[in-house]
């Protein structure tokens, strides 16, 4: 199966930390982090991001709602404090402050439903009227990965469906997009396939392989919309991963279906 232009595949161990500016504003502050997809359509970001022991922004909102995905660490926010395996939604234009514990380092991955910016409520005042989330916990989804039972999902009406075990972090009201913990059994691979989306993936444990190679713990795939693809887990263990498309989820076999159209 040949590669699409766009496929993304990176070993965020070994990618090395970039120090980010996270904006042209005097209270910008400088971010570890390792960007992993800036979606060239939607504008949405993944990134790893690290807090050092101590770190804690200042009160800001964002013209995007983003998710936080918590891989070692404890973040601290205005919503409370989060262990490894927490997913945290922020609405657009919620006012919030994140940052680490004093003890220990917060590295998580970060996600946008759009393009990112940020503006300090001290140089930009509140959000808009038609934006701005209340200073409490209005609106945060926060998910414990850890505790939600798993979900057996049949992923298509159709003949070829399959079951996968998943647990939906958030479906965002505004883009479609989706964030789930994903886990394939051993063996597990899907048959060639496509979406109308763009997605990809972090691997939590396990091995995933693709048609494109294989990924290990910290692992980051990215596939292109309407791309020929399988994915599954090695015959030897099982592959647990978070997935992420830049829009509603969908999926055509091309057994049934062909290949899928050209993009417009």
């Amino acid at each position: 199966m040949q590669e699409a232009p766009g496929t993304h595949m990176i070993d965020t161990n070994r990618a090395p930390w970039e120090y980010f500016r996270v904006s042209d504003s005097a209270s910008a502050v400088i971010v570890p982090s390792k960007t992993l997809i800036n979606d060239p359509e939607t504008g949405m970001l993944v990134a790893k991001v690290r807090y050092s022991a101590g770190y804690t922004t200042i009160s800001h909102w964002h013209n995007c709602a983003h998710g936080i995905y918590v891989l070692d660490g404890i973040l601290c926010t205005h919503a409370g404090d989060f262990g490894p395996g927490t997913f945290i939604w922020f609405p657009e234009g919620l006012v919030m402050e994140h940052g680490a514990t004093q003890e220990n380092d917060c590295t998580y991955l970060f996600i946008t439903n759009k393009a990112f910016d940020v503006h300090f409520t001290h140089e930009a005042g509140a959000p808009p009227a038609e934006k701005a989330s209340d200073w409490n916990a209005n609106g945060v989804t926060i998910v414990d990965t850890n505790r939600v039972p798993w979900e057996f999902n049949k992923v298509a009406d159709s003949e070829s469906a399959t079951i996968v075990a998943s647990k939906t972090c958030i479906v965002d009201p505004d883009t479609g997009m989706l964030v789930a913990k994903v886990c394939y059994k051993a063996g597990f691979m899907t048959m060639p396939h496509w979406h109308n989306c763009a997605h990809g993936g972090y691997v939590l444990d396990g091995i995933v392989s693709t048609h494109a190679g294989e990924l290990g713990p910290g692992g980051f795939f990215w596939f292109p919309e309407r791309s020929l693809m399988n994915h599954g887990a090695t015959a030897e263990n099982d592959v647990t991963y978070l997935f992420i498309s830049n829009k509603a989820f969908d999926l055509h076999f091309a057994h049934e279906e062909g290949d899928p159209p050209a993009k417009a």
